[in-house]
């Protein structure tokens, strides 16, 4: 028996109860579902679960986790179905929440203490007031319908959390479901009826106007471009399109990636959901961890600027570091990035200043000594080859590349740059990022190097996500930079499905 045509499905205990909405074909019962050999065989099929049961070894369990066993996607997941169903186990997650519910009460001007409830649609809710909520309680528990109880025990807070069949839904909140549903679905879930069947799918996170991103836009054309003419499926994603990480094969980061942002969310969620990810969680981890990164370069007889780390414990190295290394002495935040985190102190009394200001937010600071230098070397790999060199110059006046104590529509803000061709790269320079890269993976990095008056060569970091800027990075390799990344991924993933 053939395969059904369409990929989308909504799954019913009955389908009489989609009675209230506009009919379709791609309403199914759970039977059918669950024993009709046509949904069996069917590819890359995914399904909405309104099942009024989604306890363990209920009907609508049972949908989902077969589901996943075919190779299909259904939300809600078989994990978020277990997740919700101990209250103990889920609670404590919320916490991040729970600081947004107060603000919520008092927004929608509720007097009362007495329990209620919301219902979040797909991570929409009726009550704009509670919209934050509503969303933030999809994206950790991605399901289509959802009652969040609240209730007030000297301050309000979110009490439960609860899967919902569609029946709970009446009058205006059936209204909501429709148009929820019809959103989510255009965009998360169906496939457009042209659409060529592509190899693999790829999903690259952005965020919308981000002032300092990894990639411009005309870069993430490129990146389109090389997708196409490798038969991949490219889709710009944001941090809002978390729940449908799982229709992708791949995940490629090009927003700034940090452990304590959605990107590193984003990036577990992948790598839990079987995706390929540039970078991966481990890379992001060692990168944004200068310390990390000088120590085991140390550990390996590569050359790095000199430097320690110190404790806020141990104030009697900062003498020391003066002693050993001179004045002035850059002072680095292990996760920092664009040069954010970085600091000079050009005296005793600056440096003491401020590493009490960074102690505030790491226990550990990393002090190197200054090497002043017209420009850093980066040299750009993937797969442990180099992919590209630039020389990123001093900003005008300044120590470093980028200079935010101007706005980034001065053009000081940042230095100009110079793009190479590997083979017209010292083959100390291209050596040394190498070896360094190689401590970390074999992922996309950025090894910053700078080069003394002698000639020697030093690390300065290694970066994962790199910049891929059209016109920069790309001046020499041009297309190719963009087809050498792809195939990339499409490597990694026919190694995963071999």
């Amino acid at each position: 028996m053939d395969a059904p045509s369409s990929q989308f499905f909504i799954v019913l205990d009955d389908k009489k109860k989609w009675k209230p909405y506009y009919p379709t074909d791609q309403i199914i019962s759970a039977e059918d579902y669950l024993f009709n050999p046509k949904y069996q065989d069917a590819k890359k099929v995914s399904i909405i679960n309104l099942c009024l049961d989604s306890r363990y070894l209920s009907l609508g369990h049972y949908c989902s986790l077969i589901a996943e066993a075919r190779g299909h996607r259904a939300l809600p997941a078989v994990k978020t179905m277990n997740d919700l169903q101990m209250k103990s186990l889920y609670i404590g997650d919320l916490d991040f929440v729970q600081d947004k519910v107060q603000k919520a009460i008092q927004d929608a001007n509720i007097t009362q203490t007495e329990p209620f409830k919301i219902f979040s649609l797909f991570g929409k809710c009726q009550d704009k007031a509670f919209s934050a909520i509503a969303k933030a309680v999809f994206d950790a528990f991605p399901a289509p319908i959802l009652s969040i109880k609240f209730d007030f025990k000297k301050k309000w807070r979110i009490n439960s959390i609860k899967i919902e069949p569609i029946d709970a839904l009446k009058g205006q909140l059936e209204d909501l479901f429709a148009q929820t549903l019809d959103n989510y679905s255009n965009k998360a879930w169906r496939t457009p009826k042209n659409r060529k069947t592509f190899k693999y799918d790829l999903a690259i996170l952005v965020t919308k106007d981000e002032a300092l991103a990894p990639s411009n836009q005309k870069a993430l054309e490129k990146f389109a471009k090389a997708c196409k003419k490798l038969d991949v499926y490219c889709e710009i994603i944001e941090e809002k399109d978390l729940p449908r990480i799982s229709e992708f094969d791949g995940l490629f980061i090009r927003t700034t990636t940090s452990i304590s942002n959605y990107t590193y969310k984003f990036v577990k969620k992948a790598e839990m959901e079987g995706l390929v990810v540039i970078d991966d969680s481990d890379s992001i981890i060692k990168c944004t961890n200068k310390v990390y990164i000088s120590n085991s370069l140390i550990r390996k007889k590569i050359s790095i600027i000199p430097g320690k780390y110190v404790s806020k414990l141990h104030p009697e190295m900062y003498d020391q570091l003066i002693e050993e290394f001179g004045l002035p002495l850059v002072c680095k935040i292990p996760d920092g990035s664009f040069s954010t985190g970085v600091k000079k102190a050009s005296t005793r009394d600056e440096l003491v200043s401020l590493l009490e200001e960074m102690f505030v937010h790491s226990s550990l600071i990393l002090v190197q000594k200054f090497m002043e230098t017209q420009f850093d070397w980066r040299v750009g790999l993937i797969d442990g080859e180099p992919l590209f060199v630039c020389k990123y110059y001093m900003s005008q006046g300044h120590w470093q590349i980028y200079n935010h104590k101007k706005t980034r529509d001065d053009k000081n803000f940042s230095g100009r740059y110079e793009t190479l061709a590997v083979y017209d790269t010292p083959k100390k320079v291209i050596s040394a990022a190498v070896k360094a890269a190689s401590i970390v993976g074999d992922g996309l990095y950025g090894v910053d190097l700078k080069e003394d008056a002698k000639g020697n060569v030093y690390i300065v970091e290694i970066n994962d996500n790199p910049n891929i800027d059209a016109g920069v990075e790309d001046k020499v390799f041009g297309e190719k930079l963009y087809l050498k990344i792809i195939e990339s991924f499409i490597n990694r993933i026919e190694r995963i499905n071999t």
